[in-house]
Parts: structure tokens; sequence; C-alpha cells
């Protein structure tokens, strides 16, 4: 492989490297959606919508206080859980969701919209008719309702897992509607809901505001993610559904089957892979780890096993380093192994090429047969490397989705492990440990060009990651000390 070979190599190898980053690294931010959105729904069906009164400025009241008596129509009532509050409309839609216990769980207080977050109607022919609900019993967790009209029973009722089941029974079997809302709250526009969710053949993820989406295929449950929260409605067993969510208007949802009964439960939880996992219906799939989950999960998992030990993610994010660098410690060593033989038959090679420099052919020809010899492969010091790029990408999907790091602070200034490094201190840190592990690895090759990408590529990795969170940017840190750890002692047997 010639000079220039070796520079479009690198050069190439760089421009994978900027696409790589910019593709998995870069987060999209939802489009701002306006105060007042269009309600759109599937072009072959007509509505006849009630209006829901904006509810979301008050607080929940009293299962007791929200309706006047059980012969009355139902206006809104509460039913509440150990860790979650949802309060109903009479039409069947959830107005607003509370977490008991943190006051920051409030998808009201996120959002301001006249609209409901959700709301189930059935369709009749060509029209979509809201329930109009009333009480038959009730307790402090658990309802009891009727629309006598359409026949229809609702049953809603807390688990121990805080899921609030639901059944609907009807005496003659119906098609439902399922239609979700999501704003941006006019209050603090930074905050956004980011995408709406249903979970088919695989999980979608709408950026809300963003895409226009028509499809048709089972599905398990439907929901909306915001940042690190999930509101879900969920189905015992998969349904055939067509799915419509346009830009500016909400999802609809729309079963095919008709059905005498329909079940399963709602959900409002903070993402916690192994929560959301423990709760069934594939909600797991909502925590958005990529293409490389599979390494996502057990990084994950580990970094919670170091987490009981030593109760600071900080800590737990060094040691799962240390453990992954053993791993794939024998990646490394085949890497400089590799590396130090093309140093040692580089001279061989210079001759080489004044040798033949005018016959690019035998250089070629003569080259391939000096690394057949000396047993060198000039690839052999990138693909080991290249192979660990996946642990990369996983371990940064691990600290952008899983709740659990979130808010988690280290020492110092770091006080959030999700967010970038405020003063910059440890991607410095990282960028002047990756220039003296240049000085420690060998180098393969004595063209100029090369050796100047090769300088430049610890500034370039620095510049990316300044603005990543800072739990990776520790990471990359630390795995950077221990590959100048390693490459000393690894100098010291060779010698």
């Amino acid at each position: 492989m010639n000079d220039q070979k070796r520079t479009f190599l690198a050069i190439a190898l760089s421009a994978l490297v900027i696409f790589a980053w910019q593709y998995y690294f870069t987060s999209t931010t939802p489009a701002s959606s306006e105060s007042a959105s269009k309600q759109t729904v599937s072009k072959d069906i007509d509505t006849t919508m009630i209006p829901v009164k904006d509810d979301s400025s008050k607080s929940p009241l009293p299962a007791e206080e929200a309706v006047a008596g059980a012969s009355l129509v139902v206006s809104d009532f509460v039913v509440a859980g150990d860790r979650v509050n949802f309060l109903f409309a009479s039409d069947f839609s959830i107005l607003r969701v509370d977490g008991r216990e943190d006051p920051k769980q409030t998808f009201s207080e996120i959002v301001v919209s006249k609209n409901p977050f959700l709301r189930i109607s059935v369709i009749e022919g060509d029209k979509v008719r809201p329930l109009n609900l009333t009480i038959l019993s009730k307790d402090n967790s658990s309802y009891l309702l009727t629309d006598s009209s359409l026949g229809v029973k609702v049953s809603l009722n807390f688990d121990k897992k805080d899921k609030l089941q639901y059944v609907i029974d009807s005496a003659r079997p119906y098609q439902y509607q399922i239609e979700m809302n999501a704003k941006e709250t006019a209050e603090n526009p930074t905050q956004q809901f980011s995408t709406y969710l249903y979970n088919g053949a695989s999980v979608e993820r709408i950026v809300i505001g963003k895409d226009d989406v028509e499809s048709e295929e089972p599905i398990r449950w439907v929901g909306i993610d915001y940042n690190y929260q999930l509101l879900s409605m969920v189905f015992v067993d998969k349904i055939s559904a067509k799915v419509n969510i346009a830009k500016e208007g909400p999802a609809i949802i729309r079963l095919l089957e008709a059905k005498n009964n329909l079940s399963g439960f709602f959900v409002y939880k903070r993402k916690d892979y192994d929560d959301l996992k423990a709760l069934g219906g594939q909600l797991h799939l909502a925590v958005d780890f990529g293409i490389f989950g599979i390494v996502a999960v057990p990084i994950l998992k580990g970094l919670k096993f170091f987490y009981k030990i030593f109760p600071n993610f900080g800590v737990a994010i060094i040691l799962m380093t240390i453990l992954i660098k053993i791993i794939t410690f024998p990646l490394q060593y085949k890497s400089y192994q590799s590396m130090k033989k093309m140093q040692q038959i580089q001279p061989e090679l210079n001759k080489l090429k004044e040798k033949y420099k005018d016959d690019a052919q035998a250089i070629q020809r003569e080259t391939m047969a000096l690394f057949k010899r000396a047993g060198a492969n000039p690839m052999g010091g990138c693909l080991p490397i290249l192979a660990q790029f996946p642990v990369l990408i996983a371990f940064y999907k691990v600290l952008s989705a899983a709740v659990e790091l979130v808010n988690a602070p280290f020492y110092g200034w770091i006080h959030d492990l999700s967010v970038k490094d405020p003063y910059y201190i440890y991607p410095i840190a990282m960028t002047l440990s990756m220039v003296i592990q240049q000085k420690f690895t060998p180098q393969s090759t004595t063209d100029e060009t090369q050796k100047k990408i090769m300088m430049f590529m610890p500034f370039f990795v620095g510049f990316i990651m300044k603005d990543l969170a800072a739990g990776l940017v520790i990471y990359m840190f630390v795995s950077t000390l221990l590959g100048m750890i390693q490459q000393y002692w690894q100098m010291k047997m060779a010698d």
C-alpha cells in the first residue's frame, strides 16, 4: 500500500468517524408545536368530539369530591394509586397525570393544552362517538362506570405495580379510537414532548411537530414520551390498528377489529429500564438504546451493579470502564503487537519504495510479500480499535437514554453526569491524555501527512466530546489513562 493510498485511507477513516459521531451523538431537538392544533384524524372517519375544558391549571380533586353522586353524569374523577393519580373526564379522556411522590412528575405542569393527553372513543359507522360515563361504583383506587346508551362498561383499578388496569366490556362489538395529544408548555418552551410511540413490528418514534405518519399494523401499546417519562396505554395482546399522526395534529390510533372486550393497563412512569420491563407488555423497548442495545443493556446493568456497591454513578462509570478495559484487553494487545511489527519493518518498507520507486506494481507485490514474511498486517492496528466502537456508542446511548443517570452527581463541579462538563475540564484532560498516549503508541508510518493527521485526531475528538455528557467524557478519559498504563506495561515487557 503506497503513501497516497495510506493517506486516503486515513482521511476516509477520519470522515467515517465524523459521520458516525454526527449520526449517533447528535441529539434531535423536537420542533416546537403551536399552542393550538388541528384535530386531524383518518380521512375516512368523521368526528363529533365533545370539547374538554382545560383542567391543567388546577390541582386534582380527591376522588370523593370529584363527583356529586353515583346517579349523575361524571364531570371529572380521580383514580388514585400509591404513586400516581389519573384525572379522567366523563368521555374517558385523561386530563392530568400526577406523580404523588415527585411533584416534577406531573404532565399538566409540563403541558398547557385544551386537549386531553389521551382519549378513547367508540366508532359507529363513519362516526366517532365519545363515551358519556356514569358511575356504578367506586372507591379510592377503582371505578366501575357505564355508558348505558352504548351498552359499554368500563372498569378501572390500580394493581400493586401501580398499573391502572382497564377493562372495557360492551353488549355488542365495537371498534375503538385512541387520540393522543402532546404540546409544549407555554411557560417554558425549552421543555417539550419529544415523541409519540407505538410498538408494532418495532418501536416507532415519531417526533412531535416534525413527522407525518400513516401505517397499518398490529400494535401492543401506544404512548407519549417526554424526555425520561412515559405515559402509555398497553393492550393485553397485539391489536390490528391504523395509525395516523399529522405534523400539526394529534396522534389517531384506530383499532381495526371490533371487540366486545378490550383490556390492558395505563401506566405513567419514569423510563427506568428494569421497572418498565417488570411491567410487561414490552414497555422496556420505550428506552431507546439504538442498534447497539445488545451492548448497552449489559453496560446499564453493570453500572447499576457497581452503583449498589458504591452509590455514585461517576464511580460506577470508572469501575465499568476498568471492567470493559479488562474484557477488551486481548483486542488492545493485538492492536499494539500489530503496530509494533509495522514499526519494525518500516525501514525495509522504505527500502522497497526506493528500490521500486518507478514500478508501483512491484512495490505492492514486494510489500505484500514482506508483510507475509514478517507476519504483519497493516490493518491489524485499526480493526481491534474499530471493534470497540460499538462499546463507545452503547455507552453514550446508556448515558443519554437511561433515566438512572439523570441528575446523578459525581464529585466537585459535576452535578449531572448526563449533561456536559460546564467548565470543559474533563474534555481538556481527555484530549491531553490522548496526546500523551500517542507518544507511547508505536508509529507504523514515516509519512509526514499521516503523522499530522494522527497528531490532529486527539484535538478533533476533544472538540466533539466537549458538549457531550460528562459521564461519557469521564469514560473516555479513564479509558485513555488505562490505555497508557497498558502500553507502558507492554513496552516494558517487550524490553
